[in-house]
């Protein structure tokens, strides 16, 4: 019998501390509501030169290009992000006389857009050696 009411005595603190525990739980969770995560604004995009997946900053043949003329490539774009986005091509070091430009320069894409269009490399007529520069597709936020 005396283990018994001492099995009892037990059962009722596991009981009671079970209970104090839900109602400090439910007080916690009343008096102190958790935010909701909010992912800031991503500017992200998916670039590819003529169909294929591109990186920024790696390099895109040309090679072999003639002095004096041009040479185009389709670059799309499309904004993987959770934010409208405005995109730009940046280019570094391109030799001087050359020129590079994208017809599809400061679109602005929702999310999930795509845009396209051609990459154009033009060479001067006095051009010579082989050259190399740095090209970017920059997404920022649209405002």
């Amino acid at each position: 019998m005396r283990n018994e009411k001492m099995l009892a005595l037990i059962l009722t603190i596991f009981l009671l501390m079970a209970a104090v525990a839900v109602l400090a739980m439910t007080s916690y969770v009343l008096y102190f509501p958790q935010e909701a995560v909010v992912l800031p604004p991503s500017p992200e995009v998916s670039v590819y030169v003529d169909g294929q997946p591109w990186s920024n900053g790696t390099k895109i043949s040309w090679n072999p290009v003639e002095p004096g003329k041009s040479y185009t490539k389709n670059l799309e774009v499309e904004n993987v992000g959770n934010t409208t986005v405005k995109v730009f091509l940046m280019i570094s070091g391109l030799p001087e006389g050359w020129s590079l430009t994208w017809s599809a320069n400061g679109s602005i894409l929702h999310v999930g857009e795509k845009c396209s269009g051609y990459l154009t490399l033009t060479v001067p007529p006095d051009a010579s050696g082989p050259y190399e520069w740095d090209s970017w597709i920059i997404a920022e936020p649209a405002e």
